[in-house]
């Protein structure tokens, strides 16, 4: 029993490391995520600036400030709160491990 509760341990702890390399949490996805959020942005500036003459530009403005930094929080609030969820799974997977035997097989 006890090696299958290790070999399940194991493999959280490789899904957890795996999740961190390939997901919104790595570094890498969030620049690349960054970079195409602010050429959005500049290209949007520059119809906003170019359509301003038209009134429902000027009634969208505000729209797209707020959906904008909507998706600017979301790249890394995302990652902060993924990476706060994967610390209480890794807390519980050790608090798990500590658990007496009897404990775990209920």
């Amino acid at each position: 029993m006890e090696n299958q509760d290790n070999s399940l341990k194991d493999a959280f702890e490789k899904e957890l490391s795996q999740m961190e390399d390939n997901t919104i949490l790595s570094p890498e996805y969030r620049r690349r995520k960054t970079i195409a959020w602010a050429i959005r942005t500049t290209i949007a500036a520059a119809l906003f600036y170019y359509f301003w003459d038209n009134e429902w530009v000027r009634w969208s403005l505000p729209f797209y400030i707020v959906f904008n930094l909507f998706g600017l929080a979301m790249i890394y609030g995302g990652s902060y709160m993924l990476n706060k969820k994967l610390d209480r799974t890794r807390k519980k997977l050790e608090d798990f491990d500590q658990l007496p035997d009897e404990e775990k097989d209920e």
